[in-house]
């Protein structure tokens, strides 16, 4: 009797597995185990299941900085110019001028120098640029998750109580009283959990300025020199005063 009690068990167990549907499940019976006191029969069948699940946990995001070449960047600016005043010059040139005659009041010419003062500035073109260097880095951001195998192992104990003595076998289809425990479940890792990084959305570039641009101004061409007359010329007689011919402005008294 105790021999296909133990059949039956093997039987519904497998048709619980089947219905569970896991495809890992394992599931093992061992008894019925019958001890007898005070005139009661007590069988114990034990039935366990084992199988694997994976679980998968999300784990906070990560960011991966990835420090990339510095960038220069050069920028043009308007070009100056700068005007730098100079010396002022005297140009003297030999020239015939008007000068008096003695005492007499005459009007009268003389061989003499012409002076004409000129205001002299050098106006230079700058090409004028600005350089910026940039420290530039990549940020990514990871989604994390972690996954962890278990084996869980799930254990329930029939208890059946039936009438009978030593020398008599229970009847195994009328049991006097029949109790299943609530199962035991014991989740085990196997393992260590496999962590896995998976991009999210594309790297993001951030560009940093290092320090203050550093300005640049390059002579474009030659300098070009103005001279600007300064008032009228200045004639300075160096030889006699000669008479003029013709009639004189007449000097009313």
């Amino acid at each position: 009797m105790i021999k296909r009690m133990v059949t039956v068990a093997l039987a519904m167990a497998a048709m619980m597995a089947i219905g569970v549907g896991t495809a890992f499940a394992q599931t093992t019976t061992t008894g019925p185990v019958c001890t007898f006191a005070a005139g009661k029969t007590t069988c114990l069948t034990t039935t366990t299941t084992k199988e694997t699940t994976t679980e998968t946990t999300n784990l906070p995001n990560e960011f991966v900085v990835t420090n990339l070449p510095n960038e220069t960047v050069v920028t043009n600016l308007p070009d100056e110019f700068v005007v730098t005043n100079l010396p002022n010059e005297f140009v003297r040139t030999p020239t015939s001028g008007p000068c008096t005659v003695g005492n007499s009041g005459r009007v009268g010419t003389a061989e003499g120098i012409s002076t004409q003062e000129l205001a002299v500035t050098s106006t230079q073109a700058l090409a004028v640029t600005s350089t910026q260097v940039f420290k530039v880095t990549s940020t990514q951001a990871f989604k994390v998750t972690s996954t962890q195998t278990f084996e869980v192992t799930t254990v329930t104990v029939k208890t059946e109580i039936f009438n009978g003595n030593t020398t008599k076998q229970p009847n195994p289809k009328n049991p006097e009283s029949s109790v299943t425990s609530p199962p035991v479940v014991t989740k085990t890792p196997t393992g260590a959990p496999v962590v896995t990084k998976t991009p999210v959305g594309d790297p993001v570039i951030d560009k940093t300025p290092i320090g203050d641009p550093v300005v640049d101004k390059t002579p474009t061409g030659d300098p070009v020199v103005t001279k600007t007359p300064v008032g009228d010329p200045v004639f300075t007689a160096t030889g006699k005063c000669k008479n003029v011919s013709g009639p004189q402005p007449q000097v009313r008294g």
